[in-house]
């Protein structure tokens, strides 16, 4: 992708949906923790799986509504992904 196409401060266009559907900050890159110059796919990939996983281990509200089919999809994939942290 040219350098000049990308989507604000974010790396592509699928990286910034993602932010978009969580209504995260569209416009401070300081907001996402990061040094290099755009927001990555993983990085915000990082903060919404934290969302979930603190809503799983410590009962806080969804990060955004699901219906039960994709609620439990997510809720597995993480325990593969992240099996130490619901192992307390």
């Amino acid at each position: 992708m040219p350098v000049g196409n990308r989507p604000g401060i974010f790396w592509n266009k699928k990286t910034k949906l993602l932010a978009k559907k969580y209504n995260f900050d569209m416009d401070n890159i300081y907001a996402y923790g990061v040094t290099h110059g755009y927001v990555k796919y993983s990085d915000v990939l990082f903060i919404v799986h934290n969302l979930w996983i603190d809503h799983f281990t410590n009962f806080t509200p969804k990060p955004i509504q699901l219906n039960a089919d994709d609620y439990l999809i997510l809720h597995f994939k993480l325990l593969r992904i992240y099996p130490d942290f619901f192992n307390n």
